[in-house]
């Protein structure tokens, strides 16, 4: 039995497929919008030295 069919006997279980997680070190402002390009982006989170992204595609 897999993780996910497990999950699915209890709860609904949603997920996404085509992901990408971008991780960004020591970045500036430019940096994030120029990776991403023109997917979209789902989540962000940005610290003081890191910035990373989830984008679709």
């Amino acid at each position: 039995m897999t993780l996910f069919s497990s999950l699915s006997e209890h709860y609904i279980v949603r997920y996404n497929e085509n992901l990408t997680m971008v991780t960004i070190r020591n970045y500036t402002e430019d940096i994030p919008d120029y990776l991403a390009g023109r997917r979209e982006v789902l989540l962000e989170h940005r610290s003081r030295y890191t910035c990373q992204l989830v984008v679709s595609g």
